[in-house]
């Protein structure tokens, strides 16, 4: 599976190397999940003006949100906003936009949270994933 982070915000300062780290987390997650639906996966971090663009014009919702992932044929594409990440956890927003990251590889891989018990996985999924996420 071809995986791509881009940055296409100049909001937060993102290192290259977390860049990087982040594709390789990416990589792993799927593996162990023994699932890989797409030949490509597309993580694109956005600041709140796009997120906003898309939020309206795919979900139909005013106002930014934190992540959106859209499963397309053979792309799974992530999108999620530095801008919130940012927001909701000042002292270490790279570590929030890690787990924005995940929540949506995890919706691309067939995971929700519509019911309780749906999101009792999910959030424990998160939790997984994120122990072993290497910056």
């Amino acid at each position: 599976m071809k995986i791509q982070v881009i940055n296409n915000q100049k909001v937060l300062p993102i290192p290259d190397e977390w860049l990087r780290s982040t594709r390789e987390n990416l990589l792993q997650i799927v593996r162990s999940e023994g699932k890989e639906p797409f030949k490509e996966l597309n993580v694109i971090i956005v600041d709140d003006i796009y997120m906003i663009s898309l939020n309206r014009e795919f979900l139909k919702r005013n106002g930014t949100t934190d992540v959106i992932a859209f499963p397309l044929d053979d792309v799974g594409e992530i999108y999620v906003s530095a801008e919130v990440a940012a927001e909701r956890s000042p002292e270490d927003p790279l570590e929030e936009l890690a787990l924005y990251i995940v929540h949506g590889l995890l919706h691309l891989l067939g995971y929700d949270h519509q019911r309780p018990e749906e999101d009792k996985i999910m959030r424990e999924k998160e939790r997984e994933h994120l122990s072993r996420w290497k910056r």
